[in-house]
């Protein structure tokens, strides 16, 4: 069990520091329709979607048995995902990196300009 706390250490940690949730509920509690109702809604879902996430990783990841310490059989598995995984984040940080405008170039056509 205090293995288990040590891994998600990190997680826990990164989830208090970003205050994402908190700021997006807040201004949900202060609109001026059904504050409250959307707000405790954003709360379920997201706890739901997290939880979903929990089991589906979980059983991908320990194989199915839920023990850890079964996942060595699965290591193909576990690799093949987190591979896509990992292939799927790249993709989209070149994506969002190729859409950005080029500062250096918008210099230029500013000085271009004047």
């Amino acid at each position: 069990m205090n293995s288990t706390l040590a891994s998600l250490l990190p997680f826990i940690i990164g989830s208090a520091i970003v205050p994402l949730q908190i700021i997006v509920v807040t201004l949900l509690l202060t609109s001026e329709r059904r504050g409250p109702l959307k707000a405790i809604a954003f709360v379920l879902g997201m706890t739901v979607a997290r939880l979903a996430q929990g089991v589906l990783f979980g059983l991908v990841l320990t194989g199915g048995s839920g023990d850890p310490a079964d996942a060595d059989s699965s290591s193909v598995v576990k690799a093949t995902v987190l591979t896509v995984l990992g292939l799927l984040l790249l993709i989209t940080a070149y994506n969002t990196w190729a859409k950005e405008p080029d500062p250096g170039r918008a210099a230029a056509q500013v000085a271009d300009d004047a």
